[in-house]
């Protein structure tokens, strides 16, 4: 993690259905603390315009960590088998 520090970082909490975003300063302070998104296309739309705001604001972009656990990352049908 220590390749993180000074850098804005957002973690993602994922859901079924949803997923809670927390984004850290490069200072460590809270920048945005449980901004929940849909897992929708307007959702993922309010994902990357946050994520964009943050590279603005913060002069540099966002390195983005999800947990490392679940099967999130499985297609949906083949969850649903």
């Amino acid at each position: 993690m220590s390749n993180y520090y000074h850098l804005p970082v957002v973690g993602i909490d994922i859901a079924a259905n949803f997923s809670i975003v927390t984004a850290l300063k490069p200072d460590g302070d809270i920048y945005q603390k449980n901004l929940r998104i849909e897992h929708t296309l307007c959702g993922f739309n309010k994902l990357l315009t946050f994520l964009q705001k943050i590279e603005e604001e913060l002069g540099d972009s966002p390195k983005v960590f999800c947990e490392s656990t679940g099967i999130y990352h499985l297609t949906w049908s083949y969850v649903n088998v």
